[in-house]
């Protein structure tokens, strides 16, 4: 009798230790997270348009007469800058000083690409943005409904295009969920089928900032539709203060691979 209640406490005392080491695993586990890239600058371009103005040089446009004439002119959006280019990178088990016991190599993924104004993200409080975030993000950036009433970031976003469904973490996000939301240019014109390149804007309930977002594509042709493919393409406001022109807003790159 004796003996079978040794064994007993033995069995009841090993099963605590295996519900110890369970519960120790459990907790040690971490959902996968956007993560900051290593960045490598490819190109820096603007437009070649100057203020040089065009010449009318017509010999029939003589004294005492009225001439119609239209003019069409696009001009370079200093309100706006924009990244393009391709991901790289793999998938990693590694402790929390960067150590891998394993990595596997990622030939074709898809993911996002996010971009933010803060570097300390709360991945788990990111929200579809709303009027009144976009309202903040407007006041931080001057883009008045006076003075950038075509161009500012509400009406660059809102309801412009049904966005794909994505997931940021473990949040998902059915198609449409958003209502702002773009999809940038390919070949040099609006897409017709709205397919490629969905740009989303969400926010940070913890932090209060505005988080861009852009869907990868795996080597679509972009905005230029010659001997270039990218996997994303992504629209950043910038400050449209007088004066402010030549100012750079600092932003913050982060990759999440699927």
């Amino acid at each position: 009798m004796q003996l079978n209640e040794a064994v007993q406490r033995e069995r009841k005392a090993l099963l605590a230790l295996l519900l110890l080491f369970g519960l120790s695993l459990l907790a040690l586990q971490v959902f996968g997270t956007p993560a900051a890239p290593q960045i490598t600058h490819i190109s820096n371009e603007t437009s070649v348009a100057t203020g040089t103005g065009r010449l009318i040089n017509e010999s029939g446009h003589t004294g005492g007469r009225i001439i119609t004439m239209n003019l069409d002119a696009v001009q370079q959006n200093i309100h706006w800058k924009a990244y393009v280019g391709n991901v790289s990178g793999a998938y990693a088990l590694e402790d929390a000083s960067g150590y891998s016991i394993y990595e596997w190599a990622v030939a074709s993924f898809t993911g996002e690409v996010y971009v933010t104004r803060i570097d300390n993200v709360s991945w788990t409080g990111v929200v579809c943005a709303n009027a009144t975030h976009v309202e903040q993000e407007m006041t931080e950036f001057n883009h008045s409904y006076i003075y950038n009433a075509d161009d500012n970031i509400n009406e660059t976003f809102y309801l412009a295009a049904n966005h794909s469904p994505f997931s940021v973490g473990d949040l998902q996000f059915v198609a449409a969920q958003c209502n702002y939301s773009i999809n940038t240019y390919v070949n040099d014109s609006p897409q017709v089928t709205s397919s490629f390149f969905d740009e989303i804007l969400l926010f940070d309930n913890a932090t209060k900032n505005l988080v861009y977002v852009t869907l990868m594509e795996n080597s679509a042709w972009g905005y230029r539709n010659d001997s270039r493919q990218y996997d994303y393409q992504i629209m950043l406001p910038e400050n449209a203060s007088p004066g402010l022109a030549a100012t750079a807003t600092p932003y913050y790159f982060f990759v999440e691979l699927l």
